[in-house]
């Protein structure tokens, strides 16, 4: 049975891409356009990977902190891949939009409006 999912549409700006962080799950260029897009509650942290996204419970203990996980596309894998290899590859990703597919459990962890 697959999950119901709601589409998110991610904006990774050029402040993104200059601020992100080479390899680092919390501070990536989606990352930070994910916390812009759908603020989590305190206590919880988006966490980018290549092939997944996962919220994550700070105050749990790793291996049971991870609360919600769920596929990228794949515009979003290669960008992960491009940012994370710009300099073999002599250049930075440029901004980006796509639609990002989620899980409706995941409005359980964002901000009241």
């Amino acid at each position: 049975m697959s999950a119901e999912l709601f589409k998110v549409t991610i904006n990774v700006t050029a402040d993104d891409i200059s601020a992100g962080v080479k390899s680092d799950c919390r501070s990536c260029p989606i990352a930070r356009a994910l916390v812009r897009t759908l603020p989590l509650r305190t206590g919880f942290e988006w966490i980018v990977g290549v092939h997944q996204i996962i919220i994550r419970d700070r105050l749990l203990p790793v291996g049971r902190a991870d609360v919600l996980e769920f596929k990228t596309p794949l515009v979003h894998q290669g960008f992960v891949l491009a940012f994370d290899t710009q300099e073999t590859r002599g250049k930075k990703p440029e901004p980006m939009t796509y639609e990002l597919d989620v899980p409706v459990r995941v409005r359980t962890f964002l901000q009241a409006a």
